[in-house]
C-alpha cells in the first residue's frame, strides 16, 4: 500500500553553552561570511532604492508644484479689484494690509491676507504650535519652550515672520508656552481696551460737538469753535474709523480757526490711518478673505492661489517629515536635498517651522514628556 512520507520538521537548534571549546568548520566559517556580506550589500541597495524613490516623488511634486506657483504669481501681478467707496470695512482693512489708504484690492494685499492667516495661530497665540510640539526650542517640567514673538508689530513684519525670531537672532529667547500666553493675551487685552476706551468717548463726544454748535453764533463764536476742533480731534475722529472705517482727520495746526463743518474733514494719510499692528492685522486679513470668499469665490486666479498655499503647507510637511526620517543616505544624496530644501529656505513660514531645524533633529534636543508626565484619559 502507497503512503506519503510526512515533510520533517525544521527545528530550531537549541542554544549551547558551556567552557568547552569546540572547533568550528573552516569551510561553514566562510560560507557564513559570504553570506552576511550578500545580505548587508542587499540590504544596502533596497536602502538606496527606497531613498530613491522617497527623493524622486517630492522631486516631482516639487516640480508641480513650483510651476502652479509661478503661474498664480504671474496672475496676482495684474490682479485688481475696485472697492466701492460705501463698502467702508473692506476699504479699511485693504489700507490697513497695505498701510496706506487704498480703494484697489490687488493681488499683494490678498497675498498678505492669506499668509497673515495661515501663520493665524502663531501672532493669535504667540508661538509657532508646529514647532513648539516637535520639539524644536526645547522644553522643562512638561512644557515646550518657544521663542518670544514681537507683539504688535506691523503688517508687512508678521507677513514675513520678522516677528519671530530664529535660533542665532538676537531676540531668540526660548521660553515656556505658559508664559508667552499670558504675555500674549495681556497686551491683545490692551489693545482692545484702549479701542474701548475710543469708543466710550465718541459717544459723549458727539452730543458735546452737538450741543456746542448750537452757540456758535454767540460773541463767543471763535473760541466754541475751537473746543469744537478739540473735541473732534481727542474724542470723535479716532473711534469713528473704528466704527465705520470713515477716516477723518483735523486740518493743520494753521488753518485752525476755520469752521469744521464739511470741507475741514478729509480722508487720512498714510501717517493718520489706524496703527495697522498686531490683532488690527489679523482682524483686517478675515475681511479682505471673506469678501473674497463671498464675491471672489468663482476667480479661477483666487481657486488656484488658494490650492498653491494648501499644496504648499501640505508638501513642505511631507518634504521635512521625509528627508528628516525616512531618507537614511543623506549623504549620497546630498545635492538633492539641498536643491529639495531650497523652497523651504525661501518661505518665512516654512524655513522658521522646518528648515531652521533641519540639522538639529537630535532626540536628545527635543521636548521629551516623562512617562510620569503624560496621562491617557479615557472616558468611560
Amino acid at each position: 500500500m502507497a503512503y506519503t512520507v510526512r515533510k520533517r520538521k525544521d527545528y530550531l537548534k537549541r542554544a549551547v553553552s558551556g567552557d568547552r571549546a569546540i572547533a568550528s568548520d573552516p569551510a561553514k566559517t566562510a560560507g557564513a561570511l559570504d553570506t552576511t556580506a550578500s545580505e548587508q550589500l542587499l540590504i544596502q541597495e533596497e536602502s538606496l532604492y527606497d531613498d530613491e524613490v522617497s527623493i524622486a516623488l517630492l522631486e516631482q511634486t516639487e516640480k508641480d508644484l513650483r510651476a502652479l506657483e509661478d503661474l498664480v504669481t504671474a496672475a496676482m501681478e495684474e490682479f485688481v479689484v475696485v472697492i466701492d467707496p460705501d463698502q467702508t470695512p473692506l476699504v479699511q482693512a485693504a489700507s490697513v494690509l497695505k498701510g496706506d489708504p487704498t480703494i484697489l484690492l490687488t493681488g499683494e494685499i490678498i497675498i498678505r491676507a492669506l499668509d497673515l492667516a495661515f501663520d493665524g495661530s502663531i501672532h493669535g497665540g504667540g508661538f509657532d504650535p508646529v514647532a513648539t510640539i516637535l520639539g524644536f526650542h526645547g522644553g522643562n517640567d512638561a512644557m515646550p519652550n518657544s521663542p518670544k514673538t514681537i507683539l504688535l508689530s506691523d503688517c508687512a513684519s508678521m507677513q514675513r515672520l520678522e516677528n519671530l525670531p530664529s535660533p542665532g537672532d538676537a531676540e531668540y529667547e526660548p521660553t515656556p508656552i505658559d508664559e508667552i500666553s499670558i504675555e500674549t493675551q495681556q497686551t491683545q487685552a490692551l489693545s482692545i481696551l484702549s479701542k474701548l476706551w475710543m469708543l466710550l468717548k465718541y459717544f459723549p463726544g458727539l452730543a458735546l460737538v452737538a450741543m456746542l454748535k448750537k452757540l456758535k453764533k454767540r460773541p463767543i463764536k471763535k473760541i466754541i469753535r475751537r473746543v469744537i476742533k478739540w473735541v473732534n480731534c481727542r474724542m470723535v475722529y479716532p473711534a469713528l474709523y473704528l466704527l465705520t472705517g470713515e477716516a477723518k482727520k483735523c486740518l493743520p495746526e494753521e488753518e485752525a480757526d476755520d469752521d469744521l463743518d464739511v470741507g475741514d474733514e478729509v480722508f487720512l494719510d498714510s501717517d493718520d490711518i489706524i496703527a495697522g499692528r498686531g490683532l488690527d492685522c489679523l482682524e483686517s486679513s478675515a475681511v479682505v478673505l471673506t469678501y473674497c470668499d463671498n464675491s471672489l469665490r468663482t476667480n479661477k486666479d483666487l481657486q488656484n492661489l488658494f490650492t498653491s498655499y494648501e499644496q504648499r503647507a501640505e508638501h513642505e510637511a511631507l518634504k521635512f517629515g521625509t528627508l528628516s526620517n525616512i531618507v537614511r543616505n543623506t549623504e549620497y544624496y546630498g545635492d538633492r536635498i539641498d536643491a529639495l530644501y531650497e523652497s523651504t529656505k525661501n518661505s518665512p513660514r516654512y524655513k522658521k517651522r522646518f528648515y531652521d531645524h533641519k540639522d538639529a533633529l537630535s532626540p536628545s534636543k527635543f521636548f521629551m514628556m516623562s512617562k510620569e508626565d503624560y496621562e491617557l484619559q479615557i472616558n468611560q
